[in-house]
């Protein structure tokens, strides 16, 4: 089901501004100042991102991606796009529900796929463990398109691992960072996917207590 909510015009050119610094641009705000309506406002922390729709009809004025925490299960990814010339109103479209937390959005065009991949990262919940996901959709990102790329990761059984960034080059490289306990200290793990290839750890530095 969409819904429609209005923005200030002001703060809507703002965001898209802002999110347009980059090609894989994400930024943190207060979504329940944008988007007033609670149905998808972020829960506690939220850890709000958003994502330029790189697949926009309207390029001036594009649709956005946004993702954030919603819980288990529920709505976790939407797809806005403007719904007025202006980009005055946005329609709010769910588009997947794979993670408990979105952390980061990217967009990978050079690796060999036709439409490019869409990654969204983050948590999920197994066996009561928060443990690292990553979600992509090589169709566009509509609803229903989004599945798992590859399985869950974690350095220990019943240890809490989390996904906090994701980028790609220019060579079809996709990246994604983040932390895993090994159930005594935590780590600062990157991984990387070659195109066409499954994801592998590159780098891991052991930490110190919880930091």
């Amino acid at each position: 089901m969409k819904q429609t909510h209005a923005f200030n015009a002001l703060v809507a050119a703002a965001l898209v501004a802002a999110a347009a610094l980059t090609a894989h641009a994400q930024t943190q705000t207060n979504w329940e100042q944008l988007l007033p309506s609670s149905s998808i406002a972020p829960v506690t922390a939220g850890y709000p991102n958003v994502l330029v729709d790189p697949f926009s009809s309207a390029p001036a004025k594009p649709g956005l991606f946004v993702g954030h925490s919603r819980g288990s299960g529920a709505v976790s990814l939407y797809r806005l796009k403007p719904s007025d010339p202006e980009a005055l109103s946005y329609s709010v479209e769910p588009v997947d529900n794979g993670l408990e937390t979105v952390r980061r959005l990217g967009y990978s065009d050079s690796d060999g796929t036709p439409n490019g991949t869409l990654y969204a990262v983050g948590s999920g919940i197994e066996n009561r463990t928060t443990v690292w996901k990553v979600r992509k959709s090589e169709t566009g990102g509509d609803a229903n398109s989004w599945i798992d790329d590859g399985s869950s990761f974690s350095l220990k059984k019943g240890a809490s691992s989390i996904a906090t960034g994701v980028t790609a080059d220019t060579r079809g490289n996709a990246y994604t960072c983040g932390r895993a306990s090994d159930g005594g200290s935590p780590h600062w793990i990157v991984r990387r996917k070659v195109s066409g290839g499954a994801w592998t750890t590159v780098h891991d530095l052991k930490g110190t207590g919880d930091t």
